[in-house]
């Protein structure tokens, strides 16, 4: 098997080398992933193994394995084997912050799927039964990195055809990541039980539930399902304004590769509410790490000895994959001191020469496929277009998916064998990645068997119902929601932006939007309280983390920039909003989303509290002011979704100063 050899020859060499190509190897939601029992056996088995390796574990020549999950899960502290090429051991090759952040992370998983690829070929050679060894030689190579989706549908509820709003149990986390135990089988031996404790939202210090915080749960969900729930609307919306079309008043792009990239800017900042892939990559290290105390993925020091940052850096690296077929043009630039060619250290792809930015830009020759056509044509961009409008614009809108998304979620993962063993209703063979996915989400088309532009595909039956029905989506927005007199084609959207330095607190900490009243005896409780708008989580090392990067950009004062979007959560006080489920219909006072209205509005009920990571409050008000902290609400025309703009277009976007003048962290008037 020419691929494994090839992976194992450069991890040997410390090497990191792109898995090989192929049409039925591709990256797939974690829930999907699950569909091939034999692969997640391999895959279980093989991350296991790598957890259970010694830290300081030797290669051949006597230097440290830098190949070890330890030595993985901190690489962006220091290599291991001590051949640093920035320079002395400790300064670390840190890059967040910087406009190389989503291409470094790129070669970072391409490293640990390598470790992974190489792991699970070593187990299948060791099943001695010629039929068991041929399946897991198999599905070790087809592998490939699964990614973690948090806001794909995980539960099925009813509709209410009275309600407009959707209901946030249809969120939660994949049954793998929540399962006290998981059934494996070992080479040699019959299907068994392991099990692996992970801090995530973690209750109390010292208590047992590494499930979720104890005090945030009930009989049905723990705090980080339910932190999920509460915040679906709000992070879906950050991930649909991340990935949509921005444009000046002329109808001219204005996106760009920095404002995608990064959440800091040194000095002035962006002035803009876009979103950035880090700052949204951050709310999610913040949803799973924080809780009652400091939780693995909450601290840059220690996020990659939870495994879900795998998963999760997968995700990422997924969201940058449509970012580049949506916008081709774009990519890393002579900006903060970096270029397409700079070296991203320490990956070497040879003896001579490390990974670069523009090494990793056609995501095609990394052995693995997103949506849209290699070419990139007009045709590729728009069914990549209709994916994240068919996919993600249900939750920004706060209504139900269509059924061409509950089709395939939530999944049956009925014959999981990794999660049910012996009563999983399937066993006896796995299941063919390559034709799972044909009937599967939809993530995935695999880019070798696309059609070529010259040849027109066949017309999708579902794609041509969605285009059909496109003029009806103006009737889910409720009353006040659309600009007057632009013929249901435009509404004007909310945002409010975070400005903050980043290293203020010294070490992670949040910002949390409210509208209404905040109970200051409960910062543990913010992120599942329902009227928090949102919440921006500042992922940034302490003072005493050995990460050089760390120490300029505190040097230099960088600001952190996020937005917080709040029209999903104004629809609620809108008083033709009329669901039962929402705030005391005393509340809904507004009338419309025009400024006269939101303004006042905002002014009186926006309000804001800072926490640190383990969710203490952090209520100086002298430190608070020395950071920085800048809420400021801006307006932003959107353009509703066409047949020829799937997406809708985001215009420029207006300052209102006044609506947070006043208050600790607000805007002067002047």
């Amino acid at each position: 098997m020419a691929a494994s050899t090839n992976l194992r020859e450069a991890q040997k060499n410390n090497y990191v080398a792109a898995m090989e190509p192929s049409a039925a190897k591709a990256r797939v939601e974690i829930d999907e992933f699950l569909d091939d029992n034999a692969m997640t056996n391999l895959f279980l088995l093989a991350l296991a193994e790598m957890q259970k390796e010694d830290p300081k574990k030797r290669q051949a020549d006597g230097t440290e394995d830098w190949w070890t999950f330890y030595s993985l899960s901190e690489l962006w502290n220091e290599i291991p084997n001590g051949s640093n090429p920035k320079g002395s051991k400790g300064d670390g090759y840190c890059a967040h912050g910087s406009f190389v952040f989503p291409t470094w992370h790129r070669v970072y998983i391409l490293m640990f799927e390598q470790a992974l690829a190489n792991k699970m070929h070593d187990i299948a050679e060791r099943y001695d039964e010629a039929d068991d060894k041929e399946i897991y030689l198999n599905a070790a190579e087809r592998f490939r990195m699964p990614y973690w989706d948090p806001f794909v549908p995980r539960n099925r509820v009813n509709r209410d055809s009275a309600a407009r709003a959707v209901d946030e149990e249809i969120w939660g986390l994949p049954k793998i990541l929540i399962a006290e135990a998981v059934y494996v089988k070992y080479p040699k031996k019959k299907w068994d039980q392991g099990r692996y404790k992970t801090a995530r939202s973690p209750g109390t210090a010292g208590d047992a539930n590494y499930y979720g915080d104890s005090s945030l749960k009930d009989d049905t969900k723990t705090g980080l399902v339910l932190k999920i729930q509460r915040n679906g609307q709000s992070i879906s919306s950050k991930l649909f304004n991340l990935l949509s079309p921005y444009s000046d008043n002329k109808n001219v792009s204005t996106r760009t590769w920095e404002s995608f990239a990064s959440h800091t800017r040194p000095g002035g900042g962006k002035h803009d509410t876009s979103i950035s892939l880090e700052s949204w990559h951050d709310s999610i290290h913040g949803l799973v790490g924080k809780g009652s105390f400091r939780g693995h993925m909450g601290d840059p020091a220690i996020a990659g000895f939870d495994p879900i940052f795998w998963l999760h850096h997968c995700n990422i690296d997924r969201l940058l994959a449509i970012y580049q077929a949506l916008y081709p043009d774009k990519w890393v630039s002579k900006a903060g001191g970096t270029s397409p060619t700079s070296a991203l250290y320490p990956f070497r792809k040879d003896a001579d020469h490390y990974w670069t930015s523009d090494d990793v830009r056609d995501w095609t020759r990394l052995g693995y496929a997103v949506p849209g056509d290699k070419r990139l044509d007009a045709d590729g961009r728009q069914k990549v277009e209709a994916y994240l409008d068919e996919n993600y614009h249900w939750a920004a809108t706060q209504y139900f998916p269509p059924e061409s998304v509950t089709k395939h979620w939530p999944r049956d993962l009925s014959h999981s064998v990794a999660l049910y063993g012996d009563d999983a209703k399937s066993v006896d063979q796995p299941v063919q990645q390559f034709e799972a996915l044909s009937h599967g989400s939809k993530l995935v088309t695999r880019t070798l068997k696309v059609a070529s532009a010259e040849i027109p595909e066949p017309v999708d039956e579902t794609q041509k119902i969605i285009f059909k029905d496109i003029s009806k989506k103006t009737k889910i927005y409720p009353e006040g929601s659309l600009i007057p007199d632009s013929e249901n084609k435009a509404m004007r959207t909310w945002n409010a932006q975070v400005k903050v330095q980043k290293f203020a607190f010294n070490g992670s900490f949040s910002v949390h939007l409210f509208i209404g009243h905040i109970k200051l005896d409960q910062p543990e409780r913010y992120m599942t309280k329902k009227n928090e708008v949102g919440y921006s989580y500042i992922f940034a090392s302490p003072q005493s983390a050995p990460c050089a990067n760390c120490a300029s950009q505190r040097s230099q004062g960088f600001i952190y920039e996020d937005a917080i979007p709040l029209s999903a959560a104004l629809t609620k006080y809108l008083v033709s909003y009329t669901d039962e489920d929402g705030p005391e219909k005393e509340t809904r006072t507004l009338q419309s989303f025009e400024p006269e209205h939101v303004v006042p509005f905002l002014k009186k009920n926006l309000n804001w509290v800072l926490t640190d990571s383990a969710s203490g409050l952090i209520d100086d008000e002298e430190r608070i002011r020395a950071s920085g902290l800048e809420i400021a609400v801006w307006d932003r025309l959107y353009d509703l979704p066409t047949q020829e703009a799937r997406m809708g277009r985001y215009h420029p976007a207006t300052l209102h100063a006044e609506a947070t003048e006043g208050q600790l962290g607000g805007l002067a008037s002047a």
